[in-house]
């Protein structure tokens, strides 16, 4: 989450400021009705692969659920995401030899955060892995997460449905990908030709940014009838699923409307850390166009710019990236080389210009460029399973 002003917690993220049976696909032509594809280049993976499997199970009496994931030769990443109507959580990973990769008790009450999957605070866990270079290469064989389900006051709630899926990529090229990202329009905000004009401007520097670090940004355009004031992002809903299932769940969706329920502070939220390209309640990342307008609602250089930054930014929260520093200042990511740092001026000298940096620095004139990636964000963005 991207704010004027500082932090706020939200749907269950520990992120501040400002988340069919074994079908094999690759790279899906654009199925946009409105014959915008978006821009293209060379920077791309090429011939990456997903592959998935999606079914209906339940957890055991004492309220957990495994799920296998099935590991080849090739396999770079995977994806598990898990729906119910009880709140699925992470308890633990385990690898082909059957050791414990991870653990919640262990990034609980850490003061660091690496993923949002150890949290029960919404109906859908998303867990992709690796999500560091220390964390990875995936060993052959069947890997198994652990998942609980969690009632609303906390304990685990035995026999609760869930619906799985597992997606796996097979992506040789780590230093490069292309991103699909589908940019929806709220209801009647595409039809504002000077939104549509900015975003068009925004999304020039989004590219410009994710470019430098081997990110292929592919964008189309799309209309819909989503709410152009966003409420339906505090808890999901199952209009963004019916929004998200129009595409081929290989895409990232960036919804662009008015405004968070009249919120001007609040610039963009992405639906998890990472959050999960299978289409459900969660599946998007959203934007406020009025909030980077300001308060005479019309556009200048220096917002437009701003606007592309906070895309790049969310949709980076989306793929798995935290804040380096939370502006509460006493908590920080997962990565070796975001530097720690603890205080309002420290912070704001040695990761302000960070893309991730959980505020824009602005004065009463202008924002200061934050565009910067560390080599271990630029990796935590490229494992993603949407960076093809």
């Amino acid at each position: 989450m991207r704010s004027l002003y500082g932090s706020i917690l939200a749907l269950g993220l520990l992120t501040a400021c400002d988340g069919a049976l074994g079908d094999v696909f690759g790279d899906g032509g654009d199925d946009d009705d409105d014959g915008d594809d978006g821009g293209t280049g060379d920077g791309g993976g090429g011939g990456s692969m997903l592959s998935r499997d999606n079914y209906g199970d339940s957890s055991d009496r004492d309220g957990y659920v495994e799920v296998p994931v099935e590991v080849g030769a090739g396999t770079s990443a995977f994806l598990v995401t898990v729906e119910s109507g009880s709140y699925p959580t992470l308890e633990a990973l385990y690898g082909p030899d059957g050791d414990e990769v991870l653990y919640w008790e262990d990034w609980y009450d850490s003061d660091e955060s690496l993923t949002s999957a150890f949290f029960w605070d919404g109906k859908v866990m998303a867990l992709n892995w690796p999500v560091r270079e220390q964390d990875g290469p995936l060993q052959q064989g069947t890997w198994t997460a652990l998942v609980s389900t969690i009632d609303n006051q906390g304990y685990y709630e035995g026999n609760a449905d869930v619906e799985v899926t597992t997606l796996t990529k097979a992506d040789g090229a780590l230093d490069r990908a292309d991103v699909r990202v589908r940019i929806v329009w709220a209801d009647g905000v595409g039809q504002d030709s000077a939104v549509v004009a900015a975003m068009e401007g925004a999304v020039e520097r989004w590219r410009e940014v994710w470019g430098a670090y081997g990110l292929n940004l592919v964008e189309s355009y799309h209309e819909s009838t989503l709410d152009a004031e966003l409420g339906f992002v505090w808890n999901g809903s199952a209009d963004v699923e019916a929004n998200a299932e129009q595409f081929d769940g290989q895409e990232l969706i960036l919804i662009v409307g008015e405004t968070y329920d009249g919120d001007g502070t609040l610039y963009g939220l992405a639906g998890g850390i990472p959050g999960s390209i299978e289409p459900n309640r969660y599946t998007y990342v959203s934007l406020s166009w009025l909030a980077h307008a300001g308060g005479n609602g019309t556009f200048n250089d220096d917002e437009i710019r701003l606007m592309g930054e906070t895309a790049a930014h969310e949709c980076g929260h989306f793929m798995g990236l935290f804040h380096p520093v939370e502006s509460s200042y006493n908590y920080w990511d997962a990565l070796g080389d975001t530097e720690q740092c603890s205080t309002w001026s420290s912070c704001e000298t040695k990761l302000g210009d960070n893309l991730m940096f959980p505020y824009p620095i602005c004065s009463y004139t202008s924002c200061e460029p934050q565009g910067e990636l560390t080599g271990d964000q630029q990796g935590v963005a490229q494992r993603y399973i949407g960076s093809l």
